[in-house]
């Protein structure tokens, strides 16, 4: 079972002491704390503290979409309900790289990492089979990277009261509001 981190003044890094401490253990080349938002780098950590709760197989490291980062927070998510983990993870907040939001989490993460590791060796590159974590990037436009289309650019992401991701749907505009519920409508205009 997890310890569950709390986060206190005395936790308090600044974003370089986290992506050095990321950087180091993860063998990757972050800069930026939104970097991070994609989740794989989370999914990782958690393997290397809880091997069974999390099958990396599955994580996309390569990561360049939204569909491929909620694919990553459904994993967490689960490794998370695995190992007992009770911890709201700000799931659409990471998804718009929102750095605030990504550097607090990621904060909590390091002390949870701290109290769950228990010091075993971990090989991060061989693990995830030699695989770059593509940093996630911001673009400049609303285009679909592939296909220059900017017409499905918007998402309808639909949960759970406690987070949990059970809904994804493409929309040509955005949505007012957000369905936490999963059962009632989100108006689109």
């Amino acid at each position: 079972m997890a310890v569950n981190g709390t986060l206190n003044a005395g936790h308090s890094h600044n974003h370089y002491e986290l992506l050095a401490w990321l950087n180091e253990n993860l063998q990757t080349g972050f800069t930026k704390v939104e970097q991070v938002c994609t989740g794989a780098a989370f999914c990782q950590l958690t393997h290397w503290m809880f091997p069974q709760s999390l099958d990396l197989s599955r994580v996309r490291f390569q990561s360049t979409n939204m569909v491929d980062t909620i694919h990553n927070y459904s994993l967490l998510q689960a490794a998370f309900r695995k190992v007992g983990v009770v911890r709201h993870i700000p799931i659409e907040a990471l998804i718009k790289r929102n750095c605030a939001v990504a550097q607090t989490f990621l904060q909590w993460f390091k002390v949870f990492f701290e109290e769950n590791n228990n010091g075993k060796e971990y090989h991060a590159l061989e693990a995830r089979g030699g695989q770059n974590m593509v940093p996630a990037q911001r673009r400049s436009t609303g285009e679909d990277s592939k296909t220059g289309n900017d017409s499905h650019r918007y998402w309808a992401i639909t949960t759970q009261s406690l987070g949990d991701i059970v809904g994804l749907q493409r929309t040509e505009t955005p949505l007012r509001g957000i369905n936490i519920s999963g059962s009632t409508p989100v108006s689109q205009n």
